[in-house]
């Protein structure tokens, strides 16, 4: 019996496995309206003389050593070819994606990659390395937008990094709900309009149906364990040194063009509890950028 069963694994031909990993790197930017911000992804335009997909734009990836983990080749492939940094203990793995005939080339019968997705703020400029012939930041909007898909996708079209991307997308903002991120793109004193700007950025246009006044009580509502008077908060009103002519404490404010707005800071709570979910299609009112207190 043993002498068959050498003989059957014998007769067994092991297709050649390579594993990748495959980076989506967010970042929240300026865009060209003014103070408006804009969801932006890292990609690499690969090599003319890279094969397959030369020429094309992708996420950056690469393959996994033998000798390293998961997160070790996703920030060393992300170092190479886009001189960008990020602490691997930070990386949080997405999915995994093995669609047979999701990468086809000659190194291996069959390839499987490990995507990872990041929300980062104050991301430095990328610099092309590795076999890279480009690197930048693109708006998502313009990439996976609703209009002319099929167009769009020709940014994105090496292996299945279109598939990653959508999917990379719905986590940053999972993370939005349920994490105080936001506040990572802002400074230390902020406007409520500022906040929302960033909201608006990474949920796109699902912001638009929260008008200022239902955002500014839903921000203000989340505090540490839900109770009333927390030591921790969402977000916490600047008050003035001095008094108001009763006594009452006076808002910091910031002047603009037009009506003052209040100012805020973080208020250190390390989730959102409750989450603030994205809303989805809210028959609200129309927004505006009334924001003032």
């Amino acid at each position: 019996m043993s002498d068959d069963l050498n003989a059957a694994k014998e007769d067994l031909i092991f297709p050649s496995f390579a594993v990748t990993v495959d980076i989506a790197i967010f970042t929240v930017a300026p865009g060209g309206n003014g103070d408006d911000r804009q969801l932006q992804v890292l990609l690499v335009e690969r090599g003319k003389d890279q094969t397959p997909h030369g020429g094309e734009w992708a996420l950056p990836g690469g393959f996994v050593g033998l000798e390293e983990t998961l997160e070790e080749a996703a920030a060393r492939t992300l170092s190479e070819k886009t001189g960008i940094r990020v602490v691997q203990d930070e990386l949080r793995q997405l999915r995994t994606f093995g669609d047979p005939k999701r990468d086809r080339r000659e190194t291996a019968d069959r390839v499987v990659t490990i995507a990872y997705a990041k929300l980062i703020a104050g991301c430095e400029n990328p610099k092309p390395g590795g076999g890279v012939a480009n690197a930048k930041f693109f708006p998502v909007v313009e990439i996976c937008g609703p209009a002319e898909p099929e167009a769009e996708k020709k940014v994105l079209s090496a292996f299945d990094h279109w598939t990653i991307l959508e999917a990379a997308v719905a986590r940053v903002r999972t993370e939005l709900e349920e994490t105080p991120i936001a506040i990572e793109f802002l400074n230390p004193n902020f406007t409520m309009s500022e906040l929302h700007s960033v909201y608006r950025a990474v949920w796109g246009a699902a912001i638009y149906e929260l008008d200022p006044a239902n955002f500014r009580r839903r921000v203000l509502a989340i505090k540490k364990g839900g109770k009333k008077n927390p030591d921790e908060s969402f977000v916490k009103a600047i008050f003035k040194k001095e008094k108001g002519p009763n006594g009452e404490d006076l808002p910091a404010i910031r002047k603009g063009k037009g009506r003052s707005a209040a100012l805020y800071e973080f208020g250190g709570i390390d989730k959102l509890d409750p989450p603030y979910r994205m809303p989805l299609r809210m028959p609200q009112k129309a927004p505006n950028r009334d924001w003032e207190n």
